[in-house]
């Protein structure tokens, strides 16, 4: 044990003054110390204090700490246990006295003074630490923790010192500093081609890679550097090939491979490396073509004539591209076959052959694989007795047929034929066109596929093509026309009821309604015929259009006529339909005749629209009853207007009730200003009205009959004037009983028209305009107030022809004048002369036609018009002036027919001269020129099927030989038909395609790329010539390139060093070594 340094204390002593009453503790602090782990009882310090009196004692307390610390009665402070440093360093502790009257407090603060007497303590026991092995040196590694309870003190040497100690272990770590390296890489690595995937893999060879690392430093992983379908790497380095492998497609594949470690940072290493993929016998000979075919002249055929080159190739390499040609099946009597080369040749004489005979045989070809494979061929030989022309070929050209309407499917069409033109081959028929409608059967016979509808599609042109079995097949195509013939069905009209509504004062040919009836057939619409079925006297139809008009409807005032009406097809089938005929009363002097001045044909286009201006101006319904223009005698000008006048005769109607004209004509005054506005929208500005001064009046006196606006005359005896009894007699006579209020003239061309006589003294009378004002410039009137004849007679030559509009009749009245107007209408019929020629249309008519335009078909249609009135003397009929051709004919109607065959090669156009001719023999002539256009019925063909070219390896251009002579391709039709478009459509072997050109318009075959003789000797090429104008017309040859041999190749060591020992006493032409050389050039090994 150490000794104890001396320890000492103080006491303080108070003296107190006399006087104090008080026991108390000297001092209100003290202070001591004691070194820690003294025995207990070690005193600390004494307390001074004072006590009033010695007789009563005092009581000394610890007030806490009471277990660590003593007080005795004369205040000696000592301890009760050991102390700790470590524990606790000081302490303050409560003390009092007290006398029993008294206490008092204070404080002892007691310090404890550390001794050495705990050692330095490690954190740890032992440490592990680890280090990179890469740390440069003088780096911190790690920081030791120790600690002390003791207090420290430092010093340069201490004596009697302490200690503790502690294990450091320090691990050297592993940087990643090494780059992983591949192990013995093979070049090339050799795999077989087959079908692998990811479910069936194959195995190439495991790759391994070292890494002097340690650890996952040392850990390596290979991989692809790319992504890849065929090739991936198993966990343990292993390469598999994971999809299809085809040498004939890649052989050789290079993959970019990593080698890569798992440390951080990660460090790889690249390398290539180069897969072989070995041949395996999985192609089978492919032929060049799958028929081989040749025609020969059995008396021009010898032995050991080459018929056929059979060539097929092998995508394989080696052993297993060697091909052997054979005969497998079928008829090659007299053949021969070169089981190397694939020439078939004729092995005996053909001397015995005395009629066609086809050789249909099958070859083989079959390479040396292990297992073999195999293909075969057709081959067919013709040996021909005759001619070895060749080729299809129809009947006829073209075709005819004809079948009904509505027939079910499968109706017969007609049959088409076609010869192969040898026993040896046989025939079979294609539909080009409108296979929806016609199907063709094996003999050739058209049928319908669907119901045919002749006002649907009345001509269809359909394109068969025969095609033989020969090899390669010669096609021929013909044009069949079918008409669908007609099945008469009847017409319809298109309403059942037809109504109308007109005056009975209605001119003659007043349009009422125009009927329409269709006919199912195709075209026959325009020839139906319409008719009423029990004829009137009022009322006819025009029998072309179907226009109802009026003839006379003054009998029918206020009643409803209904019409039966009749169309009848050229077949005699009829429909009918009922038209009914409101007609409302009315004189002539409710009709007034107003004057425009504008064009008469302006007028009539714009009546509707001026009978409507003129009902909202008048606040009537008003109806035009007749349009004309007159200039009274002056020559009419349409192109100025200050000269042109319109003539309208108009009525009006209120509800039913027909407004007289009086109150029309006062109206219309009273109204100028709005009629004009009114007019002025329909016919612009500067419009001029006038109302005419109508000579058409109306009488009371019910026994005198007049007829106005109609357009027959009225015939009568006599004619009552009112307010006199005299009568004027008008020399005529009644034509029947039923005509009492017509009368009717004949005139050819004679001066006097009329005269008439007994005309009372008061009396005057007047030639007026009836309906038609242009009429009356024809006539004049002989007559002088006071007379009592005057004299109707022409002032102009009379003309039917003028007066067409009116079917020939000429319209006027004679008004006589007393005590009021009274008029009497004639109608004057004008005997039409033939004064006039047909003219046509055109001097020139033109058409351009196929050569296949159909039989018996309408070209083109003339037309020639006689300005005649009547249908005796403007009926025309056409002929053909000679020179006349035979292949057209021309109609009555004027359609110009083809009656015969065109053909382009004999005549390319037609010009005919047509005669129009009337019944009176006037004529007149036109000219119609036909031009006649090719039509494409024939194929092309090459002048040879086969030919055999040559040409130097990389030599590009054209072909250095054809044979036997240079490629060409024709036509027999002419024009564009003539020019063909060749092509190639194939080449054997395919991959050479595009080593090829071809010069569409002159059928030179060029050479773009270069040809190797090592690696090809013999191409094949198909070639194909089309018509310009018709791609599916076509012709195929082949031609056969050999392929000759340049010196483009260096002869080839087959190693290149060589080492040999030999003894120094070798005796000479001693062989010391064999070298072997190889030349891929042909012959020069």
């Amino acid at each position: 044990m150490r000794a104890l340094a001396p320890r000492s204390s103080t006491v303080l002593v108070e003296v107190l003054a006399q006087g104090d009453s008080k026991t108390k503790f000297l001092q209100s602090s003290y202070h001591g110390s004691v070194e820690e782990e003294r025995e207990p009882g070690v005193t600390i310090l004494k307390v001074g204090f004072y006590a009033v009196t010695s007789v009563v004692p005092v009581t000394l307390q610890i007030l806490n700490d009471t277990d660590k610390f003593a007080l005795d009665s004369n205040g000696v402070f000592t301890t009760k246990v050991k102390l700790d440093y470590e524990t606790q360093t000081n302490y303050f502790v409560g003390i009092s006295i007290s006398d029993g009257t008294s206490i008092d407090e204070a404080t002892v603060l007691v310090r404890v003074k550390d001794v050495n007497d705990n050692p330095p303590r490690f954190s740890q026991e032992s440490y592990d630490i680890a280090v990179s092995e890469n740390l440069p040196g003088g780096s911190s590694i790690f920081t030791l923790e120790v600690t002390d309870v003791d207090e420290v003190t430092a010093v340069d040497q201490p004596v009697d010192g302490l200690n503790s100690t502690a294990q450091v272990n320090i691990t050297v770590l592993d940087y990643n500093d090494n780059t992983p390296q591949f192990i013995d890489l093979l070049d090339p690595i050799i795999v077989p081609e087959g079908e692998y995937s990811g479910s069936t893999p194959r195995e190439v060879l495991r790759i391994l890679a070292t890494d002097s690392d340690i650890g996952a430093n040392a850990e390596v992983t290979i991989s692809i550097s790319s992504s890849s379908k065929l090739f991936r790497f198993r966990e343990d380095g292993t390469l598999l090939v994971v999809g299809p492998l085809d040498r004939e497609t890649r052989d050789v594949y290079e993959l970019v491979i990593v080698a890569s470690d798992n440390g951080t940072p990660q460090r790889q290493n690249i390398t290539t490396i180069r897969l072989s993929v070995t041949d395996m016998n999985d192609n089978t000979p492919v032929f060049s073509a799958s028929i081989y075919s040749k025609s020969i002249l059995v008396k021009d055929a010898e032995v050991g004539d080459v018929l056929l080159t059979l060539l097929a190739t092998d995508k394989d390499i080696g052993n297993n591209s060697l091909i052997t040609y054979s005969f497998s099946a079928g008829n090659f009597t007299y053949l021969s076959l070169n089981n190397k080369t694939g020439v078939v040749t004729i092995a005996s004489d053909l001397a015995d052959v005395t009629e066609d005979t086809a050789l249909d045989f099958t070859v083989m070809a079959q390479d040396h694989g292990l297992p073999p494979l195999n293909s075969t061929a057709r081959g067919l030989v013709s040996l021909m007795t005759v001619s070895l022309s060749e080729g299809v070929a129809f009947e006829s050209p073209s075709y005819n047929f004809s079948v009904a309407e509505n027939q079910p499917e499968g109706a017969a069409v007609g049959v088409v034929k076609a010869s192969p033109g040898s026993s040896l081959y046989d025939i079979s028929y294609v539909l080009m066109t409108h296979t929806d409608l016609f199907t063709i059967d094996p003999q050739g016979a058209l049928l319908t596929k669907e119901t045919l509808d002749k006002e649907s599609q009345d001509w269809y042109i359909l394109e068969v093509k025969a095609v033989d079995t020969r090899i390669p097949p010669t096609s021929a195509v013909a044009l069949v026309r079918v008409e669908v013939e007609n099945v008469n069905e009847a017409p319809k009209f298109i309403d059942g009821i037809y109504q109308a509504k007109i005056f009975s004062i209605a001119p003659y040919k007043y349009p009422v309604v125009q009927v329409k009836a269709t006919d199912p057939d195709s075209g026959d619409s325009e020839h139906l015929q319409y008719s009423i079925s029990e004829p009137s006297s009022y009322f006819d139809v025009d029998p072309s259009t179907g226009q109802v008009y009026v003839v006379s409807a003054v009998g029918l005032a206020g009643q409803t006529t209904t019409l039966t009406m009749k169309a009848t097809d050229p077949l005699g089938l009829q429909a009918t339909a009922m038209v009914q005929v409101d007609v409302q009363g009315s004189a002539s002097s409710d009709v007034v005749v107003i004057s425009l001045n504008r064009a008469t044909n302006v007028v009539e286009k714009n009546i509707p629209e001026m009978e409507e201006s003129l009902g909202r101006a008048l606040g009537w319904t008003v109806s035009v009853i007749r349009v004309s223009s007159s200039n009274k005698g002056e020559a009419e000008s349409r192109t100025l207007r200050n000269n042109i006048k319109t003539f309208v005769s108009i009525i009006a109607t209120d509800v039913d009730k027909v407004i007289p004209a009086e109150g029309m004509k006062k109206k219309l005054q009273s109204e100028s200003a709005t009629v004009k506005a009114e007019l002025e929208k329909v016919f612009g500005a500067g419009l001029e009205y006038d109302v005419q001064d109508d000579p058409v009046e109306a009488s009371d006196n019910q026994a005198i009959v007049i007829a106005l606006g109609v357009l027959l005359g009225l015939s009568m005896l006599g004619l009552l004037l009112m307010g006199t009894d005299t009568i004027v007699k008008f020399i005529r006579t009644k034509r029947n009983a039923e005509d009492s209020d017509r009368e009717s003239f004949a005139f050819d061309n004679q001066r006097n028209v009329e005269v008439l006589t007994g005309i009372p003294a008061d009396t005057t009378v007047r030639l007026v305009v009836h309906l038609f004002p242009e009429h009356i410039k024809f006539l004049e009137l002989d007559y002088t107030p006071g007379d009592t004849t005057a004299t109707v007679r022409t002032k102009m030559e009379l003309d039917a022809d003028a007066l067409k509009q009116t079917a020939g009749l000429l319209y006027y009245s004679i008004m006589c004048v007393n005590l009021g107007k009274l008029n009497n209408t004639r109608r004057l019929t004008i005997t039409d002369l033939n004064d006039n020629s047909p003219i046509f249309e055109q001097k020139e008519y033109s058409k351009t036609i196929s050569e296949t335009f159909l039989l018996n078909t309408e070209v083109l249609r003339v037309k020639a018009v006689d300005a005649d009135v009547t249908s005796e003397n403007n009926r025309v009929s056409y002929s053909i002036l000679p020179p006349v051709s035979l292949n057209f004919d021309v109609r009555n109607d004027g359609g110009v027919m083809l009656i015969k065959r065109l053909n382009y090669n004999t005549a390319k156009n037609y010009n005919i001269t047509i005669k129009a001719e009337d019944n009176g023999g006037l004529s007149n002539t036109a000219t119609v020129l036909i031009e006649v256009t090719d039509f494409d019925n024939m194929n092309p063909y090459f002048d040879q099927t086969l030919y055999k070219a040559f040409i130097q390896e990389e030599q590009t251009g054209a072909f250095s030989t054809i044979l036997p002579d240079a490629i060409k391709a024709q036509d027999a039709d002419t024009g564009i038909n003539m020019t063909v478009v060749y092509s190639i459509i194939a080449v054997t072997p395919s991959k050479y395609m595009n080593h090829f050109d071809i010069n569409e318009n002159s059928g030179v075959i060029s050479v773009v790329t270069g040809l190797d003789r090592e690696e090809i000797g013999e191409v094949t090429i198909s070639i194909k010539a089309a018509q310009e104008d018709d791609s599916f017309k076509t012709a195929n040859a082949v031609v056969t390139l050999t392929i000759e041999d340049a010196n483009d190749n260096p002869p080839v060591f087959d190693k290149s060093s060589y080492h040999a020992t030999l003894l120094e006493n070798s005796p000479t032409d001693t062989v010391v070594f064999r070298v072997k050389v190889t030349d891929l050039d042909e012959s020069r090994q």
